[in-house]
């Protein structure tokens, strides 16, 4: 079982919040070729907050957990990216770090997506890898976004 443990820290406060409507995102990203996973008409929140690049990428380091959850608990990578997902929203209120699914060059893979005021970008959650917690543009550095919830 994944036991998930943050140690008390001072978080960066103060970010610009900005909302979506959920229905509006999933236009959005299927106009980019990435799917909805949830294909019912329940829709979990009626609106996704999210902030802009400055802020996400002061906020991505605090998403990302150490390596060791996936060697020594066998937490995989669905795992890491629902950790970020729900960090981010229990942490800085923002629920726009979806869990994104796609391919890396060592294959499937789980990471998250982050809405932003400007576009669509990716972060690495697991700290395992070396691009763990930098905000990049969707489908760079090999990662290839395909479907999110």
């Amino acid at each position: 079982m994944c036991r998930w443990f943050s140690k008390k820290e001072t978080l960066p406060t103060g970010f610009p919040i900005h909302t979506m409507r959920y229905s509006e995102l999933i236009l959005e990203l299927k106009a980019r070729g990435i799917d909805w996973m949830c294909k019912s008409l329940y829709v979990p929140d009626y609106q996704i907050r999210y902030t802009n690049l400055a802020s996400w990428k002061i906020i991505a380091p605090y998403l990302v957990s150490p390596a060791d959850k996936y060697i020594k608990e066998g937490c995989d990578c669905d795992d890491y990216a629902k950790m970020a997902s729900a960090k981010c929203a229990f942490d800085f209120g923002l629920n726009g770090c979806l869990e994104c699914f796609g391919r890396i060059p060592l294959g499937r893979h789980a990471f998250n997506l982050l809405v932003s005021l400007e576009d669509f970008f990716l972060v690495e959650p697991n700290a395992g890898f070396p691009i763990a917690s930098e905000v990049f543009p969707l489908n760079t550095n090999s990662y290839n976004a395909e479907s999110w919830k």
